[in-house]
């Protein structure tokens, strides 16, 4: 059986981003936590921009017309 994935709210991810960078932010943090750390931002922040751009070309595919006008 297939699981569906996990999926994080774009309000928690922006949160978990802000927490990441004062986290990032601390000076006593080991070289491999700060990796981490970074892989994780730019994962998210990643995801964030193909939903933007998920987004944005729906709108364009939607435009004013797109429920009356015919091809």
């Amino acid at each position: 059986m297939r699981r569906q994935p996990w999926v994080m709210s774009e309000a928690d991810t922006f949160d978990l981003l802000n927490a990441i960078d004062e986290r990032l932010a601390t000076p006593a943090l080991h070289q491999h936590q700060r990796d981490v750390l970074v892989r994780l931002r730019t994962i998210l922040e990643d995801d964030i921009a193909v939903v933007e751009a998920a987004i944005a070309m729906r709108a364009a595919s939607d435009g004013p017309c797109a429920e009356t006008c015919t091809a």
